[in-house]
């Protein structure tokens, strides 16, 4: 009796793996550490092409940095909402950026729209004048 339950339980436990990484595994380009909604988001943010504020874009020139070196501070980074508007779709994230070598960049923020991803300002132990390209 208890040898045929063992049977089964194992049976099935073996078709609902295989349903498993057939329908939620198997093809997938990202990872599957992005199924938390925090985590979608970095994703996203990280991996997707995303257009710069002018303000962020004066801030990068000045730090002597690119668009590139951004994601991998990111990686790393304490996430969190810093303001949101869910009717009309607007997301704005905080990114402490926590790293073990010495950087000048301390937190990204970013926007999220339903269209577009934005690099919006960065704040730094550098000043950096960049308050008129933001106008």
């Amino acid at each position: 009796m208890f040898i045929n339950r063992l049977k089964s339980y194992i049976t099935g436990l073996v078709i609902g793996s295989i349903v498993v990484y057939f329908t939620l595994v198997r093809g997938r380009e990202e990872k599957l550490t992005v199924w938390l909604p925090a985590n979608r988001v970095k994703y996203d943010i990280m991996e997707k092409p995303y257009a710069v504020s002018s303000k962020a874009n004066c801030q990068l020139v000045c730090l002597q940095i690119d668009t590139a070196s951004i994601s991998p501070l990111l990686h790393n980074a304490v996430f969190s909402i810093a303001e949101r508007d869910s009717e009309k779709g607007y997301y704005r994230y905080k990114f402490e950026v926590k790293s073990d070598t010495e950087t000048t960049v301390k937190t990204v923020f970013f926007s999220r729209s339903k269209e577009e991803i934005l690099l919006e300002d960065i704040e730094t132990t550098k000043p950096c004048d960049c308050n008129e390209a933001s106008k």
